[in-house]
């Protein structure tokens, strides 16, 4: 409530109601500024982006602009700083949407977790991205995946948190996240998250997960796996190994454990497995490291359109 209070009264500092709500003993923990809290958030972000691109193109005509943009900047990232961490506080906050159909409850939980992933490829502010990560950790927390639309909660899961997966990962095929190994690791555990959310449901975790966005998070998934192996990070090589597995639960969880089914989908099963395993066997030295992948990378025998792809891009 305190982090919701400052939000708004950096907003409009002479709305003396928001104090009186938030003293309000009997106030349902932040209900009442639900849309106004959302409203800052996007108006915030939004601004944030003008600024990051006015700096880029401004001229000495826009010295006025720029003297007053470069204090409205710092203003705006730190607010933006401070509902990222609301959001981590109390999730509910956000993802609360009263009167609305179930259509439009999944709308706003898609323009939601959309802009925090954009602000997660910000490299202008280190700590608002940071930030941002552990949100979206929160927001994929089994009771929260199930606010993002409870009408339709895993057809909901599956589109937009395969659309987090696709934005993420395609950032990462591109080279364009300078810190990688730490967004590895984050990546590493949105999927755990994400298997802890289809196990809890498993027999209707095959639900919408045949979606075109879905397919292609997949995709984007087996390219950045395989790309990291040759990363100059023993970190990132070992995380990008561990994550195979855990692309591989997924499968098995979608399909209720059939392996047919599920090889059906990973062909390279076994292999990747055994990657997986490997990362945690293998010693720290670099070399060692890639001629133990190396070894496993050739009884790959599945042609996919990932693997096929990483190889084209390393």
């Amino acid at each position: 409530m305190i982090e919701f209070f400052l939000a708004c009264i950096r907003l409009n500092p002479h709305n003396n109601e928001v104090l009186k709500v938030c003293l309000n003993l009997q106030s349902i923990s932040g209900i009442s500024g639900v849309s106004t809290l959302k409203d800052i958030f996007f108006s915030t972000q939004q601004f944030r982006s003008q600024y990051t691109n006015f700096k880029l193109v401004k001229s000495d005509r826009d010295k006025d602009r720029d003297r007053q943009s470069e204090t409205d900047g710092p203003n705006n990232r730190e607010l933006l700083l401070w509902i990222v961490r609301l959001i981590i506080v109390d999730p509910y906050l956000m993802l609360h949407n009263p009167n609305k159909l179930d259509h439009e409850t999944q709308m706003s939980t898609f323009e939601l977790i959309n802009g925090l992933v954009s602000l997660v490829h910000d490299s202008s502010m280190p700590d608002v991205a940071h930030t941002t990560m552990e949100s979206l950790l929160v927001l994929h927390e089994k009771e929260n995946i199930e606010l993002w639309n409870p009408e339709a909660c895993i057809n909901t899961f599956w589109s937009i948190s395969s659309q987090v997966l696709f934005s993420i990962s395609q950032k990462l095929v591109l080279h364009q996240i300078y810190n990688y190994p730490s967004v590895l690791k984050w990546l590493r555990e949105i999927l755990m998250l994400r298997n802890t959310f289809l196990l809890h449901d498993k027999d209707n975790a095959y639900l919408g997960s045949n979606i075109p966005m879905a397919k292609h998070a997949h995709m984007k998934l087996e390219i950045v796996f395989f790309i990291y192996l040759w990363s100059v990070d023993i970190d990132a090589i070992k995380t990008a190994m561990s994550c195979f597995s855990l692309f591989c639960e997924e499968a098995e969880i979608r399909f209720g454990f059939d392996e047919m089914a599920v090889l059906q989908l990973l062909p390279n099963y076994n292999i990747y497995m055994e990657l997986s395993h490997a990362s945690n066997k293998v010693t720290c030295r670099r070399n060692a490291l890639q001629k133990r992948i190396l070894s496993l990378l050739r009884k790959i025998e599945h042609a996919t359109h990932g693997n096929k792809q990483a190889w084209y891009d390393t």
